[in-house]
């Protein structure tokens, strides 16, 4: 059987491209699979920080009244980090007032 060179190419390249839009086409899928997973584990760790924020919210406004809790409530908009939340908690058992919390978080 004759090849010709040009032929050869022609198989090659259509070769190539049949091969490289496989691996785009699985790349992709890779990508959005990944991009799905990161989405919805943000979505959780965002989800815990906003009900810890609301418990402690509600804590505050239990122990110093609806003034210093809605003070917090505003301070908490921009604190995601479990471990500060948690810490926020803990400060309202030791704080004798709301203006004490709401200085301690201030300061964070």
């Amino acid at each position: 059987m004759y090849v010709t060179i040009e032929r050869m190419k022609k198989e090659m390249y259509a070769d190539f491209e049949r091969k490289k839009e496989e691996a785009q086409r699985d790349g992709f899928g890779r990508g959005r699979a990944e991009g799905r997973a990161v989405g919805r584990a943000e979505g959780r760790a965002e989800g815990r920080a906003e009900g810890q924020a609301s418990l402690v919210c509600r804590q505050a406004r239990r122990k110093f009244g609806r003034g210093p809790a809605d003070q917090l409530a505003r301070l908490l908009q921009d604190i995601t980090d479990p471990e500060a939340l948690a810490r926020i908690g803990e400060w309202i058992l030791d704080c004798d007032d709301g203006s004490e919390l709401i200085a301690r978080v201030k300061g964070m």
